[in-house]
């Protein structure tokens, strides 16, 4: 394959998972923004303990994605780039 296609499909490649990694964080912000006003206006009864669990948990399996889907997506960025370099 010519040297200078494949670094653009590595650039682009590389191009698309920093959008989703951008995309993430976007989303991450935006629940944890949404979680704080939430609780801050009082729309989420959080007193009982099953409240209390229950955000907890979602939140915790949320973030845990989120940040397991960044973690992903930067290795995948770096790979690319690499690639890129060593193409030259």
């Amino acid at each position: 394959m010519n040297p200078v296609v494949k670094k653009n499909l590595l650039d682009l490649e590389f191009n698309s998972y920093l959008q989703y990694f951008n995309t993430t964080i976007i989303i991450l912000a935006t629940y944890i923004v949404g979680l704080s006003l939430a609780i801050i206006t009082q729309k989420i009864n959080y007193t009982p303990f099953i409240n209390q669990a229950i955000i907890s948990a979602v939140t915790a399996f949320f973030v845990g994605i989120s940040v397991f889907a960044l973690l992903h997506f930067k290795y995948k960025k770096q790979e690319a780039k690499n690639k890129i370099k060593r193409i030259g």
